[in-house]
């Protein structure tokens, strides 16, 4: 497990309302970021789910059996509202917008607009992705908004609550004479 190291950490947790809940219909949003991956665990206890971040290398959820999934995170900019959010996927709509930053035509993916239309509900709940043909930079504005939210991915997804810090190094082993 990576080590934390509290009493040194200076990032607030988001709240809820900073990520994205997708709701039924269209949800149009600009990525504001790059990708950022990373892999979860999931938990289901009385009914109810939830989640953890793997940890990796020495993980204990991977030590148990539970295999952890994919995940991908940008800091978005929610045309519903225009605010700065976090949108955390899995594969079925991030896989969709890879093939259209693969594409020529489209390429990076913080140059247009997407529509995430969700359909369905619990397991039967579907994703299609749409964007926009037309190409822009975000406003002056907007990258102002997005700096100033102060969203850190990678202190989010890398290590759960705290901000990871590097093991400390072994002192070295006095050789005998």
């Amino acid at each position: 497990m990576p080590y934390v190291d509290e009493k040194n950490y200076d990032g607030e947790q988001p709240s809820s309302g900073n990520f994205m809940k997708l709701q039924q219909g269209e949800n149009k949003i600009r990525i504001a970021s790059q990708t950022f991956h990373f892999k979860k665990h999931g938990f289901k206890d009385s009914g109810k789910y939830s989640s953890k971040i793997c940890q990796g290398e020495d993980c204990q959820f991977c030590a148990e059996g539970n295999e952890p999934k994919n995940r991908y995170s940008w800091i978005v900019i929610d045309r519903t509202d225009n605010g700065i959010k976090i949108l955390e996927v899995g594969w079925q709509i991030y896989g969709q917008l890879l093939g259209y930053a693969k594409d020529e035509e489209y390429g990076d993916l913080k140059t247009y607009d997407a529509k995430i239309i969700r359909t369905g509900e619990g397991l039967e709940t579907d994703y299609q992705v749409r964007v926009s043909p037309k190409h822009s930079e975000i406003t002056e504005e907007e990258k102002k908004s997005v700096e100033e939210s102060g969203i850190d991915l990678e202190k989010i997804f890398s290590g759960g609550k705290y901000g990871k810090v590097e093991k400390p190094e072994e002192p070295p082993v006095e050789e005998k004479i």
